[in-house]
């Protein structure tokens, strides 16, 4: 390796090094993970935990439900 590959080298690892510190920075917070069997919905639940949003994130729009038909023709 010479001498002028030293430098490509070290700014390769600085911006690499930079692209990965928001990763780290999340690395705190644990990892929820939920094993989804079907069945029924676990949104009532997670609705009755009235949990407050974050401080940073951003507002999200309502997630619509679907309608249930009222006859099975429908």
């Amino acid at each position: 390796m010479t001498k002028s590959h030293l430098p490509h080298l070290a700014a390769q690892g600085l911006l690499v090094l930079l692209a990965s510190m928001p990763l780290t920075s999340r690395a705190g917070e644990p990892l929820i993970v939920v094993e989804d069997r079907g069945g029924t919905s676990a949104l009532p639940y997670y609705e009755a935990l009235n949990l407050q949003p974050r401080a940073n994130a951003p507002a999200r729009p309502p997630i619509p439900t679907p309608q249930i038909p009222a006859t099975p023709a429908d």
